[in-house]
Formats: C-alpha cells, structure tokens, sequence
C-alpha cells in the first residue's frame, strides 16, 4: 500500500497522476490518499481509496450521478477528515470499514433536486467530534443510509445538522455523546427523517436527537410499521415557534431514555401526523410543554405522559388514547395535562400528584384516576370517568365541574386533608356534608334544608363529622375531608411512618387496644420524624420533623388532623438531637437538646409556639458519655429536664440535674454491666416525683427496674423475660390515664403488645394488632391535650427510647428486640379504617 500526497492545484483532476507525489498516483483501492494543502480536489468519477488522510483540504467530488468517493478503510491505518468533504449533486460518499475519525465537517448539499448520499457499507463508527452538515432542499435529498444487510453505523460524537433522511436499510446507533439536530441557529426549519427500512435493521439513540428553531423530526414511514429504541433524549424545543415530531405510519419507541417537550413561554411543541392516518406506541416517557394534537394520529401510551412544567395537551380528535399496561398519564409539580381526547385507561393510571393538575375533559374507561399527594384532578366538560377515583396522598383535590354524575363508581381513599371541590353546586353558608354508610360504601350529600344538592358515593368507613363544608375560592363547594377528635377512652397517640413513601397515619390508644387510625399526613422519605411534643404549646403530639439538610419542621397535631406545617430554621448536620424536655423551666414548654457529635458540645434550644425562642451552650461532655434518656431524676416537682448519661465503655452512669438552661449539678449513679442495656423511662413504681430507668439484658431478653429517687437508685427489682424478638417500641399510658405502660413489637410480623406495668411488676400483657413492617414507630404521646406537669413528664418518659444515637447520643436501646410470652395471640387492624 502506497501513500500519495496532493500537490496538485485548485481545481485540478484527481485522475491526474502529476498532482499527486511520488509518481504513480493517482491513489487506488489499496493505497492511502493524503490530502495535505488547500486546493479543492475535484474527482471526476466514482473514486476508491483504502485510507483517507484529510488534514487541511476540501474535497469535492465531482458532480453528477456516478461520481463520489468510497473509502474501504480495512487496513491498519484509520481514516481521517480534520477539513471538510463537501458532496453536492447526487454525489456519494462511501465508507466501507472500521473508524472515520472526522474532527472537521462533511456536507451534504442536495439542493435543486439533487440527491446526495453518505453511505455505510459493514460496521463504521464515525469519531472526531466533528459535523456532518445537511443542507439545501428537503430531507429526501440528503441521505445517511446502507448498502445493504450488515450496515452499521455508530455516530460515537459527531453532530449531524439540518435536512436530512437517516437510517434506510442500516443499523443505525446514536452513541451517548452523539447528538442530531435540525437547524437551531441561523435559517430557522429543518426537517430530519428517521427510518428503520427493511425488516432486521435497527435504529438506537444513546444520545441527543434534537428539533430547534421551526424543525421537524419524522419518525417512520407512511404505511409501514418501525420500531425505534430510545436510550437517550429526543426533545422538541419550540422557543415560541411550531416545532414538530412527526409520526408516519406505525411507530413504537422503547427504550430507557424519554421524548422532552421543552418551551418557554406558550406551548409550540407538537407531536402529530404527516396528515395521514398514523399510530404512536411509545414504552418511554413523554414530558413536558406542547401538545399530542392530530386527529389522524392513535396514541397508545405504555410509559408516562405528563407535565411538571408548563402544559400538556392531549387531543387526538375521536380516536381513542390507549392508556395500558400500568401506563400513566398525568400532571405534577405544578404541570397541567389536559385530556381532550377518550381514554380507554383499563390498565392504566389517569393521576395528579404534588401541585400538578390532571383536567380530564373527555371520557376515561377503566383503570385508575389517582388523586396523589397535593395533586389535582378536574373532571371538566364533557369529562367523566367510569371506574371511580382513588385518592393515594394528603392534600389532594377532586375537582367536580358540571355534576356529581361525572363519576360513575366510588370515591375511594379520601383521608385527612384531602378535598373534593363540588364547582356545580353554588356556595351558601346553609349547605352542610351528610354521611349515609351502607356497607363497605356510602353516600356523601350536599345538603341545605331539605334539599340535596349533589350526591357522591365513597368507599370506606366515615361519619358526617369526617367531613365540613367550605367555600372554594371560585364560586363552588369545597368539601374537606378531616379526621374525628379521637373517641372519650383515649388516652395516649401513637404515630406510625411508611418509611417508602413517606405516609403517617395516627392510632388512639387507650384501654390497651387500639380505638380508631387515620391517616394523617405525607412528607418527602428525606424528612424523619425528630420526635414529638408541644411545640406549639397546645397539645403534645406536634411533630418535629429533620431534613437530610439540617432543616427543621413543625407539623402541629391537633384532634388527629395536621393543622399547620412550620418551618423552624436549619442547624448543621453535626448536630444531632439528643432529646427533649422542659429544660428552661418555663410552663407548657417543650425544649431540645442537641449535641456536636464532633466535639460533644450540648446546646438547648427553647420552643415555644412553634419557634426556637432561645439557644443556649450547656457545657460539653466527652463523646464516650452517651445520652440515656431524660426525666425528674433528682425528685423535683414537675421537672423533666434531668439527664442520665452513661459511659459507652464501663457502664457507669451519671445523673446531670438541668435548670433554667443550665446544668445545676452532676453526680455519679452507679455502673451495670454493659449487656445489661436501657430500655426506657417511666412511673413503673407509682411512687410520686419518680422517674424509673427499665433496663434489658441483649444477652436473654430480662427486664429490671430501677426505681431513682434523688440522683440515686433506690433499689433495683427483676421484671420478667421476653424473647428477642419482641422490640421496645415505647412507652406510654396505652392502659390509662397517667400510666406507663410498655408497647412491643414482634421484629418478624410486626405485631403490638402492650405490657401493663405497675409496682414495678407486669400486670397484664395484650395483643394489640398487626401493622405490615413497612411502618416504623414514629413516636408515642399523651392524649388528651393537656398543659400539667405530669402529662409532659410522661411525654418525655415515652419518647425516651427514640432519641437518635448518632455521634453516640440517643438512647442506648432504642428499639431494643423484646416478647409476649403467654399473652394472647393478635389480630391485623387497618391502617385506614375510614379509607
């Protein structure tokens, strides 16, 4: 194989062997051509070169049907353009093998007519980071396309511009730094057609197939049917100008990758026909502002169709939208979708979910209509659906436009905080919720004197007091769904949290069974629960909540409904909560500890009304000194504030009595055998101004009490043996008012016992119910509200087994495995009895 270089002038023949150097050229089939100057190299036929070194010259093959250049590029050497090959009047450009390094530009210029063809024969991958630029006429004329079975070609990271057909009979890869694009600069339009061809080609995109400025990207072939896998993006982005994907024929993407309707502005994204009958069938997502807006196009959508920003329309005439196959088509994060066309939705999921707003102006067959967390759904004109609709999320609102009997089926699901907006029934102060339970439905009516103004049916369990009526803000009926005040026997609250998605849902305890549960409220699986009390000075079982930021966040619990959410300022992540207790001294008040979990530093932060009124240093302790729970240790009326501690290493406790923010004295409290771990604090003995420490053996599951009198441990008493299985999850007045009894969970079924503990003996154990492992103990407080001493202390003795042990704070036990023994076995509750 010989290497000739150019010498020849501009315009000179590529046939002339005196242009080229050494003597002997021009190049052949086995030889390399170097193009080294500045001339434009003109070959008069169809030329053919094993390797083609570009460096600085333009290549323009001749004119004509016939003429062009075919690089076999099978040798050792690659083939390079760092120039640019430029192919106008039904030229062609062939690559045959291996690697097309292009760091410069090959234009496609078919204009007047002209058919210009870059052509791909056996596997080429096309590198260099250059462009292939398609210019002139329409996207017929320029062609990237095969030779036939066994043509590929991966487009590793060039950037193919303009108008232009891509993909006839060739396996065609858009690698992941590969991007398509029509024009997005300069002269707006553009139109780029993607086919498969013959039946055993491909077509993949791993990277950027982009439409800009008036373009248009076609999919597909008029009376064929192509398969197109999307790995990569595909977006449509119309700045305010009509910019197009096409669909023709029938058409189905697959992949991971999604189509992105991006604008600014207004919608002027369009998906739709090339103005014959068309199917789209895509398994990969559709996102964003525009519209799917074609009367000659069916759309079956397996993936996502949706908005979270700007709006999407969906109108596809009289033909139906297949919604299949757990398929989903909905708004969220403040998004529109609005449906204009039918949708058989038999597998699917209509939905809205966290501020978005799923308007449903057409009908929906089957499957699911979703109202999620903080979503709206409106049934408008000549909306309706025929399979009920489900509420999954608090906050959420049905919205009902024209009549009750655009809903055929139940309403299912409605909780706390959720709202179904009647906009057809006119607000009057005298219009009141009434509740009809028949069976496992009922009947919910808007009624004012003797008139009933609408009637919608539920699934579930409710009364009238679930619901209350309001004025909506546009003329209509709002009606609120709350959860009752809990019934006369409670006497404590337990808070329970999905940890998958972020659900709580709220029991009422009393007379050692649980009495009613409702779900409460939904925050983002980033938030935990900090612990409870009364942070607003009201009740004690407001929720404080912690982002994986630092953040803080109040969620007031009033009457089993969230009735405020307050942000309460951020503290770095270095510093953990090491518990809670009234450690200023002020009445009613609910304090935090925390510490550095670097340098062991305390600080305590006084709450009142939901925000942090002061903060105050209260000394630093050395890190092997872990947080063991917090109570009236040193036997002073009304005190909570005192701090046990215990040494990680020995097992020696100390007892710290805190007073005004301060910590007023300090005194060893003996030392047990570090098998011997804390469970939690309470009044087990009975004795008045007592704080008492249970504490668990890991070793065989044995509890002691000891009963702490004055800083001291007055004695110390055995309470029996659970197996380990069996966890601490709290402590609490589950029996009655001003007890401590003990809840345990089984860690293999998740059941409830309740453990009645008094003169420093288990009284009783009972099942208490069964909740799937999903929901994790969030906290347990006293209920009903109330402001004494007594019911803080006791708030504080419960939440002592769920301080966080992070930077060795917290409760040593913390959820410690515990069991039932003889107690009677148990039997699964709901955990939405009124869903």
């Amino acid at each position: 194989m010989t290497t000739y270089t150019w010498t020849g002038l501009q315009g000179a023949l590529w046939s002339d062997a005196g242009n080229w150097t050494p003597s002997g050229g021009p190049p052949g089939s086995n030889d390399t051509a170097k193009i080294t100057s500045s001339s434009i190299v003109v070959p008069d036929s169809l030329i053919t070169v094993q390797t083609l070194l570009n460096t600085s010259g333009d290549i323009e093959p001749g004119e004509g049907a016939g003429n062009g250049l075919i690089i076999e590029n099978n040798g050792s050497q690659n083939s390079e353009n760092d120039a640019t090959i430029a192919l106008e009047a039904d030229s062609t450009l062939e690559i045959e093998n291996g690697t097309f390094k292009n760091t410069g530009q090959i234009d496609l210029v078919g204009d007047f007519g002209a058919n210009v063809k870059f052509l791909i024969a056996n596997s080429v991958s096309l590198t260099g980071a250059g462009e292939v630029e398609m210019t002139g006429g329409i996207a017929g004329n320029n062609t990237i396309s095969g030779t036939g079975a066994g043509s590929e070609l991966t487009n590793v990271n060039n950037t193919i511009i303009g108008s232009g057909t891509i993909g006839a009979s060739l396996n065609f890869t858009n690698g992941t730094n590969g991007t398509i694009e029509t024009n997005t600069v300069g002269t707006p339009g553009g139109t780029i057609d993607f086919v498969v061809g013959q039946t055993g080609f491909v077509f993949t995109n791993n990277g950027s197939i982009i439409a800009g400025n008036q373009g248009s990207l076609a999919f597909g072939q008029d009376n064929k049917v192509e398969a197109f896998t999307n790995n990569g993006l595909i977006a449509i982005e119309g700045a305010g100008s009509k910019t197009s994907l096409v669909i023709a024929g029938q058409v189905s993407f697959a992949g991971t990758g999604e189509i992105e309707l991006v604008d600014s502005g207004f919608v002027s994204n369009v998906i739709e026909s090339d103005g014959k009958a068309a199917e789209l069938t895509t398994s990969i997502p559709i996102q964003g502002s525009g519209t799917i807006d074609d009367s000659h196009l069916t759309l079956n959508n397996f993936s996502t169709i949706g908005s979270s920003d700007g709006t999407l329309i969906l109108n596809t005439g009289s033909h139906t939208i297949t919604n299949s196959d757990n398929g989903t088509i909905g708004a969220s994060f403040g998004g529109i979708v609005q449906i204009d066309s039918p949708v058989q939705n038999s597998q699917g999921n209509i939905a809205a979910a966290e501020f978005g707003v799923t308007q449903i102006f057409a009908a929906v067959s089957g499957g699911i209509v979703n109202v999620e967390f903080d979503g709206i759904v409106e049934l408008g004109s000549g909306g309706s659906v025929n399979n009920g609709v489900e509420f999954t999320g608090s906050g959420a609102t049905l919205r009902v436009d024209t009549s009750a009997s655009q809903i055929a089926g139940s309403i299912s699901g409605a909780a706390s905080t959720d709202n179904i907006d009647a906009e057809f029934v006119t607000y009057a102060s005298g219009i009141q919720a009434q509740w009809q339970q028949n069976g496992s439905t009922g009947t919910l009516s808007l009624v004012n004197g003797g008139a009933t103004l609408a009637s919608f049916t539920l699934s579930g369990q409710y009364s009238s007091g679930n619901f209350q009526v309001a004025y909506d803000g546009s003329g209509g009926t709002l009606i609120e769904v709350v959860n009752p005040p809990p019934p006369p026997v409670t006497t404590a609250d337990m808070i329970m949290r999905n940890g998958s998605n972020g659900d709580y849902e709220i029991y009422d305890l009393g007379n050692n069974a649980i009495q009613a549960a409702y779900a409460l409220t939904q925050t983002a699986t980033t938030w935990q629960v900090a612990g409870l009390g009364g942070f607003d000075g009201t009740d004690t079982t407001d929720m404080l909540l912690r982002s994986g930021s630092g953040a803080f966040e109040i969620d007031d619990v009033s009457n089993n409904n969230v009735t405020a959410t307050v942000s309460m300022g951020q503290v770095g992540q270095e510093w953990v909560v090491a518990g809670f207790g009234d450690f200023s001294g002020n009445p009613g008040e609910t304090d935090m500890l925390m510490r550095n979990s670097n340098t062991g530093r305390f600080e305590v932060y006084d709450i009142s009304n939901n925000t942090i009124t002061k903060a105050a240093p209260m000394g630093q302790v050395g890190l092997e000194w872990q947080v063991a729970g917090f109570g009236d240790f040193s036997s002073h009326p009304g005190e909570t504030g005192d701090m046990l501690m215990r040494n990680s290493n020995t097992g020696q406790f100390e007892v710290y009595d805190i007073s005004n923010n301060t910590i007023t004295s300090a005194g060893p409290m003996g030392q047990v055998g570090l098998e011997w771990q804390v469970a939690g604090f309470g009044d087990f003995s009975g004795n008045a101004n007592e704080t008492d420490m249970l504490m668990r053996d890991t070793n065989n599951g044995k509890f002691e009490i000891y009963d702490i009198s004055n800083n001291t441990i007055a004695s110390a008493a055995p309470m029996g043996q659970v197996g380990m299985e069996w966890q601490v999850a709290g402590f609490g007045p589950i029996n009655g008012a001003g007890a401590s009894d003990m809840l345990m969970r089984n860690v293999n079924t998740g059941a409830f016992e309740i453990y009645d503990i008094a003169n420093n003996s288990i009284t009783n154990a009972t099942g208490m119910g069964q909740v799937g492992l999903e929901w994790s103990v969030a906290g347990i407080a006293v209920d009903p509200p109330t402001s004494t001493a007594a019911a803080t202390t006791q708030l504080m003795q419960s939440m002592a087994s769920f301080a966080p042990a992070g930077g060795g704070d917290g409760a040593d036990t913390a959820l410690l495995p515990a069991t039932a023994g003889d107690a009677a076995a148990v039997s699964a509750i709901a955990l939405h009895p009124n869903a």
